[in-house]
């Protein structure tokens, strides 16, 4: 439970969702608005995590083929 729910009183509204007794209450829109949001949030962020994943692996690939190309750049002036 979020401590500024208790703390403050005249601040914020008492618990809604995570009460004492586990009983949410919060209108059917509201409820649906909620998870909703949580929802989509979520489906974003592994959204965006899986971008910086295969754009890590698209670097490191790159960083590779770099080096293989400056080591083959280096065995060749070597022989020559």
């Amino acid at each position: 439970m979020h401590f500024s729910v208790n703390w403050w009183r005249t601040l914020h509204q008492q618990g809604t969702v995570f009460n004492e007794s586990l009983d949410a209450k919060i209108h059917g829109v509201m409820a649906f608005t909620l998870w909703f949001g949580v929802l989509a949030f979520t489906i974003v962020y592994f959204y965006l995590l899986d971008r910086r994943y295969r754009l890590l692996a698209l670097e490191e690939d790159r960083e590779d083929r770099e080096v293989q190309q400056a080591i083959a750049e280096r065995v060749g002036a070597a022989t020559s």
